[in-house]
């Protein structure tokens, strides 16, 4: 897989159905019927996480595991804002829709083989995969960046991970993999250790490549090479740190289908 593919791969939704047509409002239609017509749309494409959603109770968190947490003057504004009778948006929101901060993308929207615990395990399974497919990819980066004509600075060059941290994240790979379906509670246990590792980890990386993007741009085509160029080494960091969020999250929603069975 090469640079694009990453950067088109990262926070790619790939199984969650899109949302519903926007319907056509206009500045002439009464805003009673605008107002209903918006809130019918948001109810039909999101729902309060409650109904669906995982929680985590440690965290004391939902585990928006099939896209989320999304908002509703987010999902609207850019909807219905321009084309609609002024303030039938905001006043749609507060008249006909519940006070609830965060939302989830509605069961109808996820396919039904996602919502059981070994659907969730195989996509754990596949980005598992993915992940060890980045890390290789930065592993080629540093060796060519390494021959290039000047190196790379330090911090570009080796990035979050250290040889220990790479380690680590196998070795929590090889340990999701050994579990079965129906495993003692204190392997549960460790699994949420591993979950709660692996999501720090991903959000640490992802704080260090969004801090990093004026070194990468400035730097990059300087030192590496223009082949290096292309594998888009930020954007594989982003990718690994998106997979390794989802990958803790989805470790967790598989926790809470496997204590039904362990309780």
């Amino acid at each position: 897989m090469n640079g694009q593919e990453w950067e088109q791969s990262y926070d790619d939704p790939d199984f969650l159905a899109p949302t519903s047509p926007t319907p056509d409002t206009d500045e002439n239609m009464d805003i009673e019927e605008t107002k209903q017509l918006i809130a019918d749309w948001f109810l039909d494409n999101f729902e309060d996480p409650s109904d669906n959603t995982p929680y985590d109770k440690k965290a004391k968190r939902y585990l928006f595991i099939w896209g989320g947490p999304y908002y509703t003057h987010d999902e609207l504004y850019y909807r219905f804002d321009d084309s609609s009778p002024e303030g039938a948006v905001d006043e749609a929101i507060d008249d006909y829709l519940p006070i609830i901060s965060e939302w989830a993308p509605h069961h109808s929207r996820i396919p039904s083989d996602f919502q059981n615990p070994e659907s969730i395990n195989r996509r754990i399974l596949k980005y598992i995969e993915d992940v060890q497919g980045a890390l290789g990819q930065l592993g080629d980066f540093d060796a060519a960046a390494s021959m290039g004509h000047n190196n790379p600075p330090e911090s570009l060059r080796h990035g979050p991970l250290t040889d220990n941290g790479r380690l680590r994240i196998i070795y929590h790979f090889d340990y999701i993999k050994e579990q079965s379906s129906t495993p003692q509670q204190s392997d549960i246990d460790k699994l949420a250790d591993v979950a709660s590792d692996l999501r720090q980890t991903g959000f640490e990386i992802k704080t260090w490549a969004t801090g990093q993007l004026d070194l990468f741009s400035s730097e990059l085509s300087k030192s590496a090479g223009a082949e290096v160029g292309k594998w888009a080494p930020r954007a594989l960091y982003l990718f690994i740190a998106d997979r390794l969020l989802g990958i803790g999250d989805l470790v967790y929603a598989w926790i809470h289908y496997l204590l039904k069975v362990v309780g």
